[in-house]
């Protein structure tokens, strides 16, 4: 029988439908500023996983970073029952694996689960801007609640957002100063990830300096809006290992708003584990796509037809949009089209399998 683990120091648990090994990655790289921080790696976020995280964490270890997946109904009592947080995070509720789910309030009241089996008088951080997140029913938690945003009303807000073509500026309000950051990645979401972490570092009592030093530490595995520059003065944004609705029109925001370039191309494939929501979900991607200014978009996957087929009616031109059902001609065209002077974003769910066209891409074009 499993017997929980509970510690006497900071235990952070992070789920969510999507930004759990962002919110992770960041929360770890400012704690260990100051703290021996133990931290899951890569995104071993399984309940099998979390086990053997037991056997990792020693008594040199002051802070517990770890990721949880709670993409099933009591997944985040079996999690918590390994190791219990003291420290809870929601990153948002989305439609992210949703074949496992029947309706988005059951999403909600799966992540809800590190609410009611965490340590009670803890503390739990949720977003302020997520909509969903307000499916999450907090009024039995007797512990802290703290939310993050960009939405007015949030105990931790980043205000006058800003890329710098290495990473996002912003500002953030602690103990009563407006303090100047840096988090070396891309889009606004990401500064809205760097806020739960900034939360967490100052509750345990991080200094703004302390933070800043974590935050440019910050670095995320390949494929998670990896920016590159190459020859020609082309740019490829790698969002090649994961996809959902909102993150996929996040990278396109991304393209669309802080990359300057006077040419500008989306690779979009196939989201998977999305059930009943798989069609809604794609054709919610091409509706946006009116929304951006792109030369081409190439549509790669079954799937994705959803998206051509939403672009088209929304009245995205025709001319514009190019889909594929096989990489060999995907390959063969993206490289027609990625010219000198062009910015590439590349994003996809991981089983798609884009990420043969970075590695291509890089092989041509790196410095």
């Amino acid at each position: 029988m499993q017997t929980t683990l509970y510690l006497n120091i900071p235990t952070i648990g992070i789920t969510g439908s999507f930004g759990k090994t962002t919110v992770k990655e960041i929360t770890a790289a400012i704690l260990s500023v100051k703290y021996e921080t133990y931290k899951s790696p890569k995104n071993f976020n399984l309940v099998d996983q979390t086990k053997k995280h037991v056997k990792n964490i020693n008594d040199e270890h002051e802070v517990v970073v770890i990721e949880m997946a709670m993409s099933k109904k009591n997944r985040g009592k079996r999690q918590c029952t390994v190791i219990q947080p003291n420290i809870g995070v929601i990153t948002a509720v989305g439609h992210a694996h949703f074949e496992r789910f029947s309706s988005i309030k059951d999403v909600a009241l799966s992540k809800s689960e590190m609410m009611k089996y965490m340590k009670p008088e803890g503390t739990l951080y949720l977003s302020n801007d997520d909509e969903n997140s307000k499916l999450v029913d907090t009024q039995y938690f007797p512990g802290e609640i703290i939310k993050v945003g960009l939405s007015e009303g949030s105990d931790y807000r980043a205000t006058n957002i800003r890329f710098n073509k290495k990473g996002m500026e912003f500002e953030v309000v602690l103990n009563g100063k407006s303090e100047a950051m840096f988090v070396p990645l891309l889009g606004e979401h990401s500064v809205v990830n760097s806020l739960f972490a900034i939360g967490i570092a100052d509750k345990l009592g991080l200094t703004p300096d302390e933070i800043r030093e974590g935050l440019g530490r910050v670095e995320l595995p390949r494929g998670r809006l990896t920016l590159d520059y190459l020859e020609g003065n082309r740019t490829l944004i790698d969002d090649s290992y994961n996809a959902n609705p909102v993150s996929m029109v996040s990278g396109l925001k991304v393209l669309n708003e802080y990359i300057d370039s006077p040419n500008k191309i989306a690779l979009l494939g196939d989201m998977a584990e999305m059930g009943s929501y798989t069609r809604e979900g794609h054709e919610k991607v091409g509706k946006s796509l009116i929304d951006f200014t792109l030369d081409k978009v190439f549509l790669y996957g079954d799937s994705s037809k959803w998206i051509l087929k939403k672009a088209e009616e929304t009245g995205f031109p025709k001319e514009k949009l190019f889909h594929f059902d096989d990489i060999e001609s995907l390959i063969e065209e993206i490289e027609k089209s990625y010219s000198a002077d062009t910015a590439l974003l590349v994003k996809a769910s991981r089983a798609t399998k884009l990420d043969q066209v970075v590695k291509h891409l890089l092989s041509k074009y790196s410095i």
